[in-house]
């Protein structure tokens, strides 16, 4: 390129940002197609800068997310055959150490659950600082690998165990909060089963009492 302007100066008169007398002196060290390419890109920058663009309306919204299929929740993705687990153990074990994972340092409760066909799932729920619960848990099956579901109203939050059968995940404090409410459980998927754990009761006040 012939032209002396350093690209800095040519970025600076595109977007405007010389002022007119630097500008003419930028220009003038354009020469044939260079300066035409940079008055056209002046030209769309002021013209860009005039048009204002505005959203969709509802009913195109609305008829685009007629046609997209929706979303499968959980329920759906952790398909199989349903069985309740029952509590058969509830205790407070020891102290969490304070400052992991925002953790307090009041003991954890440990549940114990078993399903008819003999699955155990051993839960360990700790009270977060913020009020917020972490539940630690292990599933105790031949095909320990399960999605796990937590649910409590609107709320979702999906995880896999890992070789162990074992997952953790954190309960926001408005949704412990809101247990009474919100009828908190777990759903654990196998290949061809459907583990349901009832929380509710478990993650505030009821589950800090010994049994």
């Amino acid at each position: 390129m012939a032209d002396h302007s350093s690209l800095e100066q040519l970025l600076d008169l595109v977007e405007g940002r010389l002022d007119p007398e630097h500008a003419r002196l930028v220009e003038r060290t354009l020469t044939g197609e260079h300066a035409e390419t940079m008055r056209w890109l002046a030209w769309f920058r002021d013209t860009a800068s005039t048009v204002c663009f505005t959203g969709p309306s509802p009913e195109l919204v609305g008829r685009l997310h007629a046609m997209v299929p929706a979303r499968p929740g959980l329920l759906e993705r952790l398909t199989g055959r349903l069985r309740s687990a029952t509590l058969v153990e509830l205790s407070n074990g020891g102290p969490v150490v304070a400052g992991a994972r925002g953790a307090t340092t009041e003991p954890a409760r440990q549940l114990l659950f078993e399903t008819p066909d003999g699955t155990d799932v051993v839960l360990r729920l700790s009270t977060l600082a913020d009020g917020g619960v972490r539940i630690d848990g292990q599933v105790l099956a031949d095909q320990p690998d399960r999605d796990v579901a937590f649910l409590a109203g609107p709320f979702e939050q999906l995880v896999r165990t890992d070789e162990f059968g074992e997952f953790g995940l954190e309960v926001p404090a408005d949704v412990v909060r809101a247990e009474r409410e919100r009828d908190p459980l777990l759903l654990i998927g196998g290949d061809d089963d459907l583990i349901r754990i009832d929380l509710g009761g478990h993650l505030a006040g009821d589950a800090r009492k010994d049994t």
